[in-house]
C-alpha cells in the first residue's frame, strides 16, 4: 500500500489497528491551526476511506456526538507519547460543534495528567 503513513509505529493507514485506539475527551482546545483537516492529509493515500471510517467509528464509540471536522495532530518523540523515540506519534482530533469538547483518538496511552483527570 503505498502510504507516507506506514513508517510510523504503530502506522496510522492500518483501520484494523485503528479500530483499538484509545479515545479521550478533553475541554477544550480551542487553537486549531496546527491540526491539519484529516481528509486533506490523507489524500494521496489509496484507503483514506477505510481510515477515516474505522476513526469515526472509534471516536463515536468514545462519545463523540458526530458533529464537527476531523484533525490530525503530531506528537514529537520528546513528548513521552509514542512507542519509539524516533518517530513521534499521530493523534486524531475533532472538536464537537455544539459543545466544543474535543475527542482523541490514540494508538497509545497518552501521558498527560490533566489529560487524564478529565477521562477517569
Amino acid at each position: 500500500m503505498n502510504s507516507p503513513f506506514s513508517l510510523y509505529a504503530p502506522p496510522i493507514d492500518e483501520p484494523a489497528q485503528i479500530r483499538s485506539y484509545q479515545v479521550y475527551q478533553y475541554a477544550h482546545l480551542d487553537d486549531l491551526r496546527f491540526m491539519p483537516d484529516a481528509e486533506e492529509v490523507l489524500a494521496t493515500v489509496e484507503n483514506r476511506v477505510e481510515i477515516l471510517n474505522a476513526i469515526r467509528d472509534v471516536l463515536l464509540g468514545g462519545g463523540w456526538e458526530g458533529d464537527g471536522v476531523i484533525q490530525m495532530m503530531w506528537l514529537p518523540p520528546f513528548v513521552g507519547a509514542g512507542i519509539e523515540d524516533t518517530h513521534g506519534t499521530f493523534i486524531w482530533h475533532v472538536k464537537q460543534s455544539n459543545n466544543g469538547t474535543s475527542w482523541l483518538a490514540s494508538p497509545v496511552e497518552l501521558p498527560f495528567e490533566s489529560l487524564r483527570a478529565q477521562n477517569l
